[in-house]
């Protein structure tokens, strides 16, 4: 008899273990697909676009402008009102050093 019913419960057991599993594998499935839509994808951003922050609240994040001409300059003073940290990339080397070249009007003074 206890084998009989050893026999009956016996697939039973390994068909709800293969519910359970294939349950177990979909679920991981759904949180990775919601991981990576969430953190690594820009449509939660597009659903945010055309939405104003609260006054004093600024979003976190930073943005990069790349250039620090007049353009550049005014695109980080907007920027700065939108975003919690601003940068600016400069390309120009002679910026950072120590040899800053004069200004043209102010080395025909000189030279004269």
């Amino acid at each position: 008899m206890i084998d009989e019913v050893r026999g009956a419960i016996l697939p039973f057991l390994i068909a709800i273990g293969g519910v359970y599993g294939l349950v177990l594998v979909l679920l991981g499935w759904k949180l990775g697909c919601w991981h990576f839509f969430k953190y690594h994808s820009c449509i939660p951003e597009i659903e945010k676009m055309g939405t104003t922050p609260s006054l004093g609240q600024k979003p976190g994040g930073t943005v990069v402008i790349c250039g620090g001409s007049i353009a550049g300059l005014l695109a980080a003073q907007v920027c700065s009102d939108f975003f919690k940290y601003v940068i600016i990339v400069e390309p120009e080397q002679w910026l950072t050093s120590e040899d800053v070249p004069l200004p043209t009007w102010l080395a025909d003074h000189l030279l004269s």
